[in-house]
């Protein structure tokens, strides 16, 4: 059993590098030439009319219109892009430079020790001051509990249905 498995193993590299040999050799198949359609030919394309050739320029003429138009769009949109992004840069570096000058303030007044710096540590508390106010969160009040109702109004409720309890 063994033994056929191994002839059969042997066969197929033995025939494998014959096969690709063969592949190389062959030629792909060349398209088949077809015979042009004649002046009289049934398979020939009818001629258009002046009315079809004349919608045509007109269609031609309202797509070319109407690719300019979608182009001028998109170069509107990619510009207005471009200043959003240019307005949030410009934005994000002036918050950096404001805590640049704040954190340069902060480290020169413990620096320094003295009455020079005391009007910058009061413009640092101040503005620090100002910050947290802007940043907590107004707290809203709890809604009230409904006031509780009588106790005759409860007594006045009753259940007619039917209670059912399984097992």
């Amino acid at each position: 059993m063994s033994d056929e498995k191994d002839e059969d193993l042997e066969t197929l590299t033995e025939s494998t590098p014959e096969s690709t040999e063969s592949c190389e050799k062959e030629e792909p198949p060349k398209p088949k030439q077809y015979k042009k359609a004649g002046e009289n030919d049934a398979r020939r394309k009818k001629e258009r009319t002046p009315a079809q050739i004349a919608a045509f320029e007109r269609c031609r003429a309202k797509r070319e219109e109407n690719r300019a138009l979608r182009k001028d769009e998109r170069e509107k949109e990619v510009e207005t892009k471009k200043k959003k992004t240019k307005e949030k840069i410009v934005k994000k570096a002036v918050r950096i430079k404001k805590k640049e000058v704040l954190e340069q303030a902060i480290v020169g007044s413990s620096d320094e020790s003295g009455d020079e710096s005391d009007p910058d540590i009061q413009a640092v508390k101040k503005y620090i001051k100002k910050k947290k106010q802007t940043r907590k969160p107004v707290k809203a009040k709890p809604a009230k509990p409904p006031p509780k109702p009588d106790e005759s109004e409860e007594e006045e409720y009753v259940d007619s249905g039917p209670h059912y309890f399984f097992a």
